[in-house]
């Protein structure tokens, strides 16, 4: 069967995309997320090439994945408050097992990467000031707090007592 000239165009168009995306690729390293249709289902591992080929395996296997992975996101978030990296390790470790199954979790994760890389790439004063800033605003979201829902209960009374002497905050 040979190709027409309609059909080498379209073939030629379609390889010159995929070039495209790939030398974006090149430049930091990480493969976006392309649309499901221009990736190669190629698999690394035998066992997910049998899941994906049985369809109601695929379903069950993704729901477990969707849970394990918000399961991790909900532990970050109820360990945030420890010392230390607190929840940060818990979240990113539930991204990247939603990230493995999930497209919308991968270029979510692709974005965060590169916002990362980009504030990596401002000069000392700017990042300086962009730290200021989210702590600005971090503590600025915890007084807004403190005047809606009022200083916790288990906090000891010396600090209990300091709060509650903040402006618009009950005690």
């Amino acid at each position: 069967m040979s190709l027409t000239s309609t059909d080498r165009s379209l073939r030629c168009a379609h390889l010159t995309r995929l070039r495209q995306r790939a030398s974006v690729m090149a430049t930091h390293g990480i493969s976006p997320a392309l649309p499901r249709r221009d990736i190669p289902r190629r698999e690394r591992f035998a066992w997910r090439a049998r899941i994906r080929a049985n369809p109601p395996a695929l379903l069950a296997y993704r729901v477990v994945v969707a849970i394990i992975g918000f399961a991790f996101i909900i532990a970050a978030g109820l360990t945030g408050w420890l010392p230390g990296p607190g929840g940060i390790p818990l979240f990113l470790a539930g991204m990247a097992i939603l990230a493995s199954e999930f497209r919308w979790a991968h270029s979510l994760t692709i974005r965060a990467m590169g916002v990362l890389r980009a504030f990596g790439r401002q000069s000392r004063r700017r990042k300086t000031l962009l730290v200021c800033g989210f702590l600005a605003a971090v503590l600025l979201l915890g007084y807004v707090a403190l005047i809606i829902v009022g200083p916790p209960g288990w906090l000891p009374g010396w600090l209990h007592a300091a709060l509650a002497m903040l402006p618009g905050v009950r005690g």
